[in-house]
């Protein structure tokens, strides 16, 4: 049993949210073994996450609300299992990076709009679209928010700088656009820029890695904190309600989370990254 789940740290981020490592990793883990003597790949796994998706959403218009929560849960599964089967085979491009994007997005979309179309069957309600938009757009900017400064986070504390070959495809390079709209954006408060500074006062070996260091204490807890309300976080939430039978709940508690949260996100993240910057980047 040991040496069958021996490469399971291997499919794991960097860096990964905590209710992904708590219940979506391993169950994503067992459909990587099952599927890769399959030579079943990555994008597969993506579209399959996606089917789920689909079903999902017609579950949840249908008011079928418990096997809709079976369903999400399995989308999660096979979301996380795409970018471990990549990393479990080696097999990691950037195409699947951006495919896997565009089914999250999508399905995101397709989960909100079958809550939405449950809840209007009746009748058109403003109140309804109202809050259907405003939950889609406070928790697309939370999670964009996240996922630029844990992309930040693990590009300072990894310092991989893999960057995929240029290509002249038009699809690609609107991504690149949207990316660096993102990024430009976004970036409300920007990491410290460590390689910089060190490079500025001559720093070398030992000096740099304890800057680096002082970094990695400093911010990992708040990255793992902030994946507890972003990430997946949403999904499982909508999967717990729809078990219950309280969707109703899910547009107006979506509006208020994302947006206590937002804030909370960016003042704590000014704050962090002020006063790690007055203590360890002072001007010499």
């Amino acid at each position: 049993m040991k040496t069958r789940f021996a490469g399971y740290k291997s499919t794991l981020k960097d860096l990964d949210d905590i209710l992904d490592l708590m219940f979506n990793r391993f169950p994503a883990y067992l459909v990587v073994r099952a599927a890769a003597p399959l030579k079943i790949t990555p994008n597969a796994l993506t579209a399959a996450s996606f089917l789920l998706t689909c079903v999902s959403a017609w579950l949840l218009a249908q008011d079928k609300t418990e096997w809709a929560a079976l369903f999400i849960y399995l989308k999660v599964v096979f979301d996380c299992s795409d970018g471990q089967m990549a990393r479990f085979t080696g097999t990691t491009t950037r195409y699947g990076r951006i495919y896997d994007e565009l089914a999250d997005i999508s399905g995101q979309f397709l989960i909100f709009g079958g809550i939405g179309y449950a809840m209007m069957k009746t009748g058109f309600e403003w109140i309804v679209f109202l809050a259907l938009a405003a939950s889609l757009f406070f928790m697309g900017a939370n999670i964009t928010i996240v996922q630029n400064f844990r992309s930040l986070y693990v590009r300072i504390y990894e310092r991989r700088g893999r960057q995929a070959g240029r290509t002249g495809r038009a699809f690609f390079l609107a991504i690149d656009g949207l990316d660096s709209l993102r990024e430009a954006t976004l970036r409300l408060v920007s990491l410290p820029d460590i390689n910089a500074y060190a490079e500025k006062n001559g720093w070398t070996g030992g000096e740099l890695e304890g800057l680096r260091a002082a970094f990695r204490l400093r911010f990992r807890p708040m990255v793992y904190l902030f994946s507890l309300v972003a990430g997946t976080s949403h999904l499982l939430a909508i999967a717990l309600l729809a078990l219950v039978q309280r969707l109703a709940w899910i547009f107006p508690l979506f509006i208020l989370w994302y947006n206590v949260v937002l804030a909370m996100m960016v003042v704590v993240q000014i704050a962090k990254v002020t006063a790690f910057e007055r203590r360890y980047m002072s001007s010499n």
